[in-house]
């Protein structure tokens, strides 16, 4: 059994908007929606855990009304960092449930395949993500903003969602590293000693960051 888990706290203060960022609207949707329609396509996830944030849950409610989103859904507070609302999340994993797959609510171009992917990886490999290969040339500044080195690109991958995990090595990994700085649910993983599985991702895959990647997105949807 495979259940999902998606933070959707984040309030987007880089995107510069009044609305909360999972509930900004891309072509008449928010932005949760999308996700949530992508990964509803998926008999494979029994049910979606949502961490939202405290204070807006009966926004959420309403965003989610409009929409048949044929999958259980569970609606539970967030934390303050994206790391607590994964925490929070895995308190409501269901005992049958045998691996979690964690998305990012502004992740909203999910393909089908590469979640099937992703989770076939994971059934070998206790973890696997998606990423892809970085483009552009990589250096490592300083304070002083001077170049100290420059990485060799063929060794690095941006990292994407979703991330999917047997259930007791993610548990374990947030029992153990929960209290440390984590930008991926993946980096507590590793720490544990659990060689985590690379699926090649895609390019599309775009997360929701800045007013940039709101444009970059209508043009996807178009």
């Amino acid at each position: 059994m495979l259940e999902a888990i998606i933070p959707a706290a984040g309030y987007g203060r880089r995107l510069k908007s009044k609305i909360l960022k999972p509930l900004v609207k891309v072509n008449g949707k928010p932005l949760l929606i999308h996700t949530l329609l992508a990964l509803a396509k998926l008999n494979l996830i029994q049910r979606i855990i949502i961490a939202v944030s405290p204070g807006g849950l009966g926004k959420f409610k309403r965003a989610l009304k409009p929409y048949k989103i044929r999958k259980k859904i569970l609606l539970v507070p967030g934390g303050k960092t994206r790391r607590d609302s994964v925490n929070n999340c895995l308190k409501h994993i269901g005992k049958d449930t045998d691996f979690v797959l964690v998305h990012d609510a502004v992740r909203p171009f999910i393909s089908r395949e590469l979640i099937i992917k992703t989770v076939k990886a994971a059934k070998v490999n206790q973890a696997a993500v998606c990423a892809i290969p970085s483009k552009s040339t990589l250096k490592r500044v300083t304070d002083n903003y001077e170049i100290s080195e420059t990485l060799d690109r063929k060794d690095i991958w941006e990292i994407q969602t979703p991330q999917v995990f047997k259930k007791d090595t993610l548990i374990h990994a947030y029992k153990k590293y929960g209290r440390l700085e984590a930008t991926d649910d993946a980096s507590l993983v590793e720490k544990t000693g659990v060689r985590v599985k690379v699926v090649l991702g895609s390019y599309f895959n775009i997360k929701i960051t800045t007013p940039e990647d709101l444009v970059f997105a209508r043009a996807i949807l178009k």
